[in-house]
């Protein structure tokens, strides 16, 4: 796996957990609404994250099967930085 990888998919589960802490900020708390700042930053953190797994998929001969988890994971916290 290259360095790349890791450092997107560590970007897309930060920008991930902290929109979803914004979310509970701003809807829980009525706090600010930081969510229309997050959500672009996410946005664009996924779709390098969904290109890049593409990218990887081809240079390490993965599967379909093999790329569907990797491609899930990134839905869960964390998931895509393991």
């Amino acid at each position: 796996m290259t360095p790349k990888f890791r450092i997107v998919a560590l970007v897309e589960a930060v920008s991930f957990l902290i929109l979803l802490a914004m979310v509970i900020v701003k809807r829980g708390f009525d706090g600010p609404d930081l969510v229309q700042v997050m959500g672009p930053i996410h946005g664009i953190a996924f779709i390098a994250y969904f290109f890049l797994t593409l990218a990887v998929r081809a240079e390490q001969g993965w599967t379909g099967g093999q790329t569907n988890p990797v491609l899930v994971a990134s839905a869960l916290p964390f998931g895509a930085a393991v």
